[in-house]
């Protein structure tokens, strides 16, 4: 870490005192830190769950340099922000279990600038947001996760409000999957996914994931968008201005089991193309569309299914 990027971070520490003397308002990582440290900006932390320990609700982590900044899950049960200077990359490893694991309450949690992946053993996750969750916020911006082998890049199973930005999830065994709560990915890229790149699945009918995605490009997955329910439980995705390409199935398909309609998607102003099935694909389910849409040049045609032309929920 260079001198000027020292200074830099000394100055906002100076004009931003801590929220008491038990713990801070701002705590720092640095490669050559040490758990034993305060984690101040004069001593910074090596790893994630002394930072975590070091701070107040509601305050932040910053990692100074380039360098892993943990050893197994982190387990984030405050509300923070957690992120690396511009310039550095603020890496979180997957060794076992998760790499990130949230699943306390009405907590907000902000993750920025940071790159997950696996280093060692195959664990599940990069984020998992858990069922005990319900009422956080779970913002990602400007993140990477790649190469999880077995799991997903993001996945939520509590009622959460998540929102992705200037993200990439690139060759994951599976995307981001969802079993509840409401998520928006936009100006994002979902790409090589060895399973479905978005996925919103429900079969408990007290669950309802619906997935926004806006301005981003689903590519090269199976399929790229899949809304999947069964069993009463209710599945929504909106994809609005974006691309879905060369997904090696269906590029959006919605399918519902049990008799009941409960998948839909909405599809407004995007592209369907060059994907291995339908562009638009609905088996059972609600897939309707606004008329505004291009879908060439895929293997199983346009279309297959019911597609309603307009209309919205």
């Amino acid at each position: 870490m260079t001198n000027a990027l020292r200074t830099l971070a000394l100055i906002a520490a100076l004009l931003l005192p801590t929220l008491g003397h038990a713990q801070l308002f701002r705590a720092y990582l640095a490669s050559d830190g040490s758990d034993a440290n305060p984690c101040t900006l004069p001593q910074p932390c090596r790893l994630l769950p002394a930072a975590l320990a070091a701070i107040a609700n509601g305050g932040e982590i910053w990692m100074l340099d380039s360098a892993n900044y943990n050893t197994g899950q982190v387990n984030i049960t405050k509300s923070v922000t957690i992120q690396a200077i511009p310039g550095a990359i603020g890496s979180v490893v997957l060794t076992s279990a998760h790499a990130i694991f949230i699943d306390t309450p009405a907590i907000r949690v902000t993750l920025r600038n940071l790159v997950i992946g696996p280093v060692s053993g195959s664990g599940t996750d990069g984020i998992h947001v858990g069922a005990g969750a319900a009422g956080s916020t779970i913002n990602v911006e400007s993140c990477q996760i790649a190469r999880i082998p077995d799991g997903s890049a993001i996945s939520v199973q509590g009622n959460v409000k998540l929102h992705m930005v200037d993200s990439v999830l690139r060759d994951n065994f599976s995307g981001f999957h969802a079993t509840n709560g409401t998520t928006t990915i936009f100006r994002s890229q979902v790409i090589g996914s060895t399973n479905a790149g978005v996925v919103a699945i429900t079969s408990d009918p007290a669950n309802s994931p619906v997935v926004h995605i806006d301005s981003s490009t689903i590519s090269r997955n199976n399929p790229g968008v899949w809304v999947y329910t069964a069993g009463g439980g209710v599945g929504r995705a909106f994809v609005t201005r974006s691309v879905v390409s060369a997904n090696l199935g269906n590029g959006i398909e919605t399918r519902s089991e049990g008799g009941v309609t409960d998948a839909g998607a909405e599809v407004s102003d995007s592209v369907a193309n060059g994907n291995g099935g339908a562009g638009l694909y609905n088996a059972g389910g609600t897939l309707r569309s606004a008329g505004n849409n291009r879908a060439d040049g895929n293997a199983g045609g346009a279309t297959s299914g019911t597609i309603t032309i307009a209309g919205s929920y």
